[in-house]
């Protein structure tokens, strides 16, 4: 029997222990785990992938401590050149003009000469002065102008009628708030109180302090009669008087009609008359 060839049979066992020994020094290989996965080191090498998504994700490429944001890349999400857009407001949002603080005229609501009411029909009132308030207070128990207790602009009208027997008086005074005007109210009340000790007139009369409806706001009113006594034989007979007070918000308006003693309607006051429509400008 023929043998087969020796050397042919050594080459192929020689072979396969090679590859045999190249296999397992591949898989005794240590791993380096300090580097990225294959997966990553696989996408790094392409363009927009590896590093770049990691940096958006705020992680480093390592794994380790994510590196805080550069200026330029904070400037870009905050709306470019370093500056952030303003607190409440989004981009592309349109911002609301500035309202004008310009408060409106006290004069505004100010009766007009056909509007404030008289002692009788066929009176007519005719506007004497028109402008600030001065410093003459209205009525004789108030002591001081408006101006003076707190208002921050006051209008004043005057009016005369029958040959000047008959007078009229209003000013509206604007305060810097509703409890503003509500103490000057008080203060008016307060004045009304102590009048009739206050006034040097041999007859002081000093009527109560009554409400008045109106359709806004709140009003009150009273009636004051001064001058000698009425049976004095002199020419001056005094002065009846009818004055109201009428407050809304921050507004306040003071209003007296007067005649000559003893002429002043008992049952009819045109002083409650002209705090309605006093009101009315406000409502």
């Amino acid at each position: 029997m023929r043998r087969p060839p020796l050397l042919p049979l050594l080459a192929i066992a020689l072979t396969t222990v090679l590859a045999t020994t190249a296999c397992g020094a591949d898989e005794r290989r240590p791993v380096d785990l300090a580097g990225p996965p294959p997966s990553l080191q696989h996408r790094g090498s392409g363009a927009g992938a590896g590093s770049g998504e990691a940096a958006t994700d705020g992680a480093s490429p390592s794994g380790g401590t994510p590196s805080a944001p550069s200026a330029s890349s904070t400037a870009h999400r905050s709306g470019g050149h370093g500056g952030g857009h303003r607190a409440g407001h989004r981009p592309g949002q349109r911002t609301a003009p500035p309202i004008p603080s310009r408060a409106p005229s006290p004069s505004r609501h100010l009766l007009t000469a056909d509007a404030l009411p008289g002692l009788g029909d066929d009176l007519i009132w005719t506007v004497t002065t028109d402008g600030p308030e001065g410093e003459d207070p209205v009525g004789a128990c108030q002591k001081t102008p408006l101006t003076t207790i707190g208002a921050v602009g006051a209008a004043r009208r005057d009016f005369s009628a029958a040959d000047g027997t008959v007078t009229a008086t209003q000013v509206v005074a604007r305060f810097a708030d509703p409890k503003s005007a509500w103490r000057a109210h008080e203060v008016l009340r307060a004045w009304r109180d102590d009048c009739a000790e206050r006034l040097e007139h041999a007859r002081v009369e000093v009527g109560p302090l009554v409400d008045v409806e109106v359709t806004a706001g709140s009003a009150t009113a009273y009636r004051a009669a001064y001058g000698p006594r009425r049976s004095s034989k002199s020419a001056d007979t005094g002065r009846d008087t009818g004055l109201g007070i009428v407050r809304h918000g921050s507004w306040l308006s003071v209003v007296e009609v007067t005649t000559v003693g003893g002429d002043y309607p008992p049952r009819r006051d045109p002083a409650h008359v002209a705090l309605r429509r006093i009101a009315r400008t406000f409502g």
